[in-house]
């Protein structure tokens, strides 16, 4: 039975199915590669109500830089390194934004509705939006 299935593979693969098997391999490599460098942050933008009130090139941080953000609305504590950006502490009930985690790559956001503020990581295309 089992040497029935092989030779029956074996007549139904053909090397046009091979070629095209490892085109799309080679292509899917590819594309995986594209995407993954062209989603790297280079800012990080912080915005607060609306307007932009800061903005941090990561490439130019060494370390950690700690940013504290203290206005009518509430307090966030946002912790920036090199890699991208994670809000550690804030006035807010829920802390939705601390359970998120770090943001690294362009387009994604972390965002505290009761202290209307939001973190967003910028690319050389200056994206907002990931999409896989």
């Amino acid at each position: 039975m089992v040497l029935a299935q092989r030779e029956l593979f074996k007549k139904s693969i053909t090397k046009a199915d091979i070629v095209i098997i490892i085109s799309s391999l080679v292509l899917s490599v590819l594309i995986l590669t594209f995407s993954l460098n062209n989603h790297s942050p280079k800012d990080c933008v912080v915005e607060v109500n609306g307007k932009e009130i800061a903005r941090y090139s990561l490439e130019q941080i060494q370390g950690e830089k700690t940013v504290e953000i203290d206005n009518e609305f509430g307090k966030n504590v946002i912790v920036i390194d090199n890699n991208g950006a994670k809000i550690t502490q804030s006035s807010c009930p829920d802390g939705l934004e601390i359970k998120s985690g770090k943001i690294t790559k362009s387009g994604q956001s972390l965002i505290c509705l009761p202290n209307r503020l939001v973190v967003r990581l910028e690319g050389k295309d200056k994206s907002r939006v990931v999409s896989w």
